[in-house]
């Protein structure tokens, strides 16, 4: 992390003169004896101000999130089988059913077949 610039400290601490900054700073946990050694700590620390560190994780989460839509090969795929379904809404996929969803659609049946073996085997 860089130090922060003048302008920075002003912003978010405010005009201070050097002595303003002798005290003892309960976050850090150390006497800080001045400007320059209040940059040096905060450096040290990697610490950020609020307002800072608030707008970095603001802008790094806003680009990462992705919109996931359903296409529409899958929603007609959905509707199919919902036809399917028994009076009790059990539904029986045929092997070329589920071969569809893995390879075309890139559905991932690696857990589903994990607990099914927990069942089976007589853990749940």
């Amino acid at each position: 992390m860089p130090a922060l610039t003048e302008k920075q400290m002003v912003k978010y601490f405010g005009n201070l003169e050097e002595h303003e900054y002798k005290h003892y700073n309960q976050a850090m946990g150390v006497w800080v004896e001045g400007k320059e050694h209040f940059k040096y700590l905060l450096r040290r620390g990697n610490y950020l101000p609020l307002d800072m560190a608030e707008g970095i994780l603001e802008s790094s989460t806003k680009n990462k999130r992705k919109d996931y839509v359903t296409t529409e090969k899958t929603k007609r795929f959905i509707s199919n089988i919902r036809h399917k379904a028994d009076k009790k809404g059990n539904i029986k996929f045929s092997g070329r059913e589920i071969e569809y969803m893995q390879k075309d659609l890139g559905m991932n049946f690696s857990g589903a077949e994990h607990e099914l073996n927990f069942k089976e085997e007589g853990i749940f």
